[in-house]
This record gives C-alpha cells, structure tokens and sequence, in this order.
C-alpha cells in the first residue's frame, strides 16, 4: 500500500509519503519552501518479524540517525533498546500486572532512571506515579523528580 499527502501554505508544501509491504514500512517527510529550498527531510524504515519489531530513522538536515528494538517477551514483559547516531543508548521495560495496571521503566546512558506506576482506577480515570533517579548524583540538589498524574477521558 502506498499512502501520500501534501499540505500546502503560503510559506511551503509539506510532503509526507509512505509504503507498506507486508511486515515492511518505509516513509520519507520534507517541506518544499517558497523560495525552492527543501528542509526537514526524513526517512524511516521499519519491519516486523513476530514479536520483533527493528525501527531506523535518519535525518538528512542534521545527519543524525536513530534506531530501536522493540520484542515482546510474554504476554506481561516488553523489552526494547534506542540509540542514536550522537551515543545516546537507553533500556526500557515494561510489565503488565493485570488489565488494569503496568509498571514501565528506562535507564538511559547518562544513568537517569525512569519508573512509571500506571494503574486505571475507572473506564474514565487513570493515574500515574512517575519518578527520575538521577544515579550519577545521588546526593544532587534538584537531580531527582517524582510526579503524580491524573488522566481524566471525559
């Protein structure tokens, strides 16, 4: 399947294009200026096999690339790594308790740890628990964050 769209203003045309093959996506985004110059170029791939799913990126302007793995390990337990073409890595998990509650978290290269407690309290509420643990400085003065979330879906 092959899916386009072009928005146009006074300023630029912003071009998005995709394509579908199977467990195969691949899609390119750019903005044509006025004045003919093309900005904001992008191509994405990304493929599905089972559980696994491989996604890359790549940025034309800054010529910056960045890619993830993302597999399912049960029907519980995500798992998946992303890095970038500047050394930026991160893990992350997450787990679903039951239907209505999971526990995600991520440690990045810089050693920021990230935990979210999310638990739907009714078919319109959902609250979330969220904390970032900066281990590289434990003892720092604004190095942690915590925070509570209402969802509200009116």
């Amino acid at each position: 399947m092959i899916t386009a769209k072009a928005e146009t203003s006074k300023k630029c045309v912003a071009i998005d294009a995709g394509f579908s093959a199977g467990p195969a996506n691949v899609g390119i985004q750019t903005k044509a200026g006025a004045d003919g110059k093309i900005s904001g170029t992008s191509v994405a791939a990304e493929f599905k096999n089972g559980a696994t799913i491989v996604a890359g990126k790549y940025d034309l302007d800054k010529g910056a690339m960045s890619g993830s793995l993302h597999t399912s390990v049960n029907d519980q337990t995500d798992v998946a790594v992303s890095f970038t073409s500047g050394g930026d890595v991160a893990l992350g998990a997450n787990y679903k308790i039951d239907g209505e509650s999971n526990v995600k978290g991520k440690v990045d290269k810089k050693g920021v740890i990230s935990l979210f407690y999310l638990q739907k309290v009714r078919k319109d509420l959902t609250l979330k628990v969220s904390a970032a643990i900066d281990s590289g400085n434990l003892s720092g003065g604004n190095a942690h964050k915590w925070g509570l979330q209402a969802i509200m879906v009116m």
